[in-house]
This record gives structure tokens, C-alpha cells and sequence, in this order.
């Protein structure tokens, strides 16, 4: 090994100035301090960004949350239930800005009134319905031949014994009816629907006249005395006057029975829907009367097993589908609270067979713990 001409020390030796020392430790310095400046401003950035994502998820579930909240029953603007329009009461403003108006001599039932669906039977006469669109209740008008189903529009309902017409001035409507192809026909603004017992025909919507006045003479009129066609008053009332009898004393028998719930007096309420049902035990008015009395036996009198025999009455009396469907699944709550498995357990598979898609199948799963 040969030997070095400068010792290995200074060679090793760097010679840099206390001052270029100096210099360096300052830049060196200045970068940490610039890196750590950063580094906050990361940091500050990232918890700002979290903040703000926060905010907006937090108004998104509170929108979202306000929307699907449920708004309960309908109410009139008086904050007053609606039960039914007849001769007493032709109209009502509901508090969801909807609007229903009946003419004269026509009659509405509400048979099921929850935070999602609104359910009426126009018995007679003509009906004008404006449902505010964007709420969150399916509409459902039931009129014998046919049964109308909308979510928001403006469109009347008019029934007779020998046919139910549909004409929609705004929206969309589905018309429900076995008389009709594939049982169910889309009505757009500007259509009219007839379903008759005999045939079915949708045509433009015609110009409707006026209707002649009260105090207009009739063109047929005579001077026999009224009641008359000969000069001979008549000493039985017609059968349309009879039959309007028959709804006011139907009508009353339900306004009673609702004014006891109210006020309390629940026994009182049931027997008079007792009463109703025995004068009534057949049609329609039977089905709406066991309907309403099964609700009230459920859910204010807590006679569950009672109630589950007035909806087994209601569905073999054939009510209309809407309220068809909303009997069996009460039903299937009834058999389940009064304790009888085995009969809750068939009704429910009866609705699921009945209604796969039902707005009550979840509520129907949830009474036989199969959801």
C-alpha cells in the first residue's frame, strides 16, 4: 500500500465559511417553516371541506326527511275531519290546497283517510275533484263501474245507475272498471270516459250546457198541480224521491255514529253502526257501514276478534276494490291482535294473492312477522 501525499484528514476537510453556513441553516429553516405553513393550510382546507360536506348532508336528510314525513289524515281548512258531502254540506277545502264540489243531489263517502291514500265513494250525481299534484296520498273514487285513480289533477266524476263517466280537464287519470280492455284506460285533459253498463266509449270532451234555471219554466211544464201529470196530485213519492230518502236517513245513521266517536262515546258509536248495518246488510252501504264499524271495534274499542268478523262481512259483501283491499289487510291486523295465528296467517296469504303490489303489503307482513 503506498503512501498518501496528503494526509486523509485534509483531504476530508470541506472549506465552507461560518457565513455560507450560515446562509444554508437560514434556507433550511425557511423551507420547514414554509412546509409547515402548508401542512396547516392542508389541514384547515380538509376540515373546512368536512365542515361544509357535513352542512350539506345534514340539510339533504332534513329535506328529504320533511318530504317523506307523514302529514296524517286530510283535514277541511277548519282543521274539521271530512266524512261526507251530501245535501247539507256541497263542498270542501282541504288543507293540502285540494278542492272537492259536488252538484246537487249528489253524495260522497270518505271511507279511508291516512297520511298516504284518500278513499271516497261518489254514490250519486256528479263530483268535481282539484287534487293539488305532488302530495303524497294516492286518490282513489270509487263509483260502482269504475273506480278513478289520480295523484294530482283537475277532473269530474259523474255516476247514474247505468254508467259512470270520467272527464279530465288537467292531468292524467287511470279509470279502473271489468267493463273496460285490460280493465284499466289512461284519461288525459281533454277526454271523457263513459263506462256503461253495456259498452264503453272515450271521446273528446264535449261543451257541457249550463244547467237551466231553478226558476226557469220547464218546457213540459203544465198547469196541473206539482206532483202531478193529470190534475190529480200524486199520493206516493217517486222512486228517485225515495231513494234520496234512504241516503239522508243512511247519511244520518253515519253522522251520528261519527258525532259519538268524537265525543267520546264509543259504545254509543257501535250501536248505532250496528243498527245501520242491520238496516243496511247488503250493496254497498252495508260494505262502507261494516267497514267503518270494523275500524271503530279495532281501534278504539279494543275488541280486535269483533272486529275481524265485521271485515270478513265487509269483503263478502263485494266492496270496491279500493276499500276491498284495505278490509283484508285490516282483517289480517285484527286475526293477529286477537291471537289467532292460523287466521291471521291465511288472510294475510289471501292479500298477498289478492294485491302482490299492495300498498298494505308491508303493514300485512309485519302482523305475521314475515317481513
Amino acid at each position: 500500500m503506498s503512501d498518501l501525499r496528503t494526509p486523509l484528514k485534509r483531504e476530508l476537510e470541506v472549506q465552507v465559511s461560518e457565513e455560507a453556513v450560515q446562509r444554508m441553516w437560514g434556507h433550511i429553516r425557511g423551507r420547514r417553516a414554509l412546509a409547515g405553513s402548508s401542512r396547516v393550510t392542508a389541514s384547515l382546507r380538509t376540515l373546512a371541506l368536512g365542515f361544509v360536506c357535513a352542512v350539506l348532508v345534514g340539510l339533504g336528510f332534513w329535506s328529504w326527511q320533511s318530504r317523506g314525513a307523514a302529514p296524517g289524515p286530510l283535514l277541511e281548512r277548519t282543521g274539521h275531519t271530512i266524512a261526507r258531502l251530501g245535501p247539507a254540506q256541497m263542498a270542501a277545502d282541504l288543507n293540502d290546497g285540494s278542492r272537492i264540489e259536488l252538484s246537487d243531489g249528489a253524495q260522497l263517502e270518505v271511507v279511508d283517510n291516512t297520511a298516504h291514500t284518500f278513499v271516497s265513494v261518489l254514490s250519486k250525481g256528479r263530483g268535481l275533484f282539484e287534487v293539488t299534484p305532488g302530495g303524497p296520498r294516492r286518490w282513489v273514487i270509487e263509483a260502482g263501474l269504475a273506480s278513478v285513480e289520480v295523484v294530482g289533477t283537475r277532473f269530474s266524476v259523474t255516476r247514474s245507475e247505468q254508467s259512470v263517466a270520467v272527464e279530465v280537464m288537467r292531468g292524467v287519470v287511470l279509470v279502473r272498471s271489468e267493463r273496460l280492455v285490460d280493465r284499466v284506460r289512461r284519461v288525459v285533459a281533454g277526454e271523457r270516459l263513459v263506462v256503461r253498463a253495456e259498452e264503453t266509449a272515450a271521446v273528446p270532451a264535449p261543451v257541457v250546457a249550463p244547467a237551466p234555471s231553478a226558476s226557469a219554466p220547464s218546457p213540459l211544464a203544465t198547469d196541473a198541480p206539482r206532483g202531478s201529470a193529470s190534475g190529480v196530485p200524486s199520493a206516493l213519492p217517486s222512486p228517485e224521491s225515495s231513494a234520496e230518502l234512504e241516503a239522508e236517513a243512511f247519511d244520518a245513521l253515519l253522522s251520528d255514529a261519527d258525532a259519538k266517536r268524537k265525543s267520546g262515546d264509543v259504545t254509543g258509536a257501535v250501536s248505532l253502526l250496528q243498527r245501520a248495518l242491520d238496516r243496511y246488510p247488503s250493496g254497498a252501504r252495508g260494505a262502507i257501514t261494516a267497514f267503518t264499524l270494523g275500524k271503530l271495534l279495532l281501534d278504539n274499542a279494543g275488541r280486535a276478534s269483533d272486529a275481524a268478523a265485521v271485515f270478513a262481512r265487509c269483503l263478502s259483501l263485494s266492496p270496491p276494490r279500493a276499500l276491498a283491499e284495505d278490509a283484508l289487510s285490516r282483517l289480517v291486523e285484527a286475526e293477529a291482535r286477537a291471537g289467532h295465528r292460523e287466521r291471521a296467517e291465511a288472510a294475510a296469504a289471501r292479500y298477498l294473492a289478492a294485491y302482490p303490489n299492495g300498498r298494505r303489503r308491508r303493514d300485512v307482513e309485519r302482523w305475521v312477522g314475515s317481513e
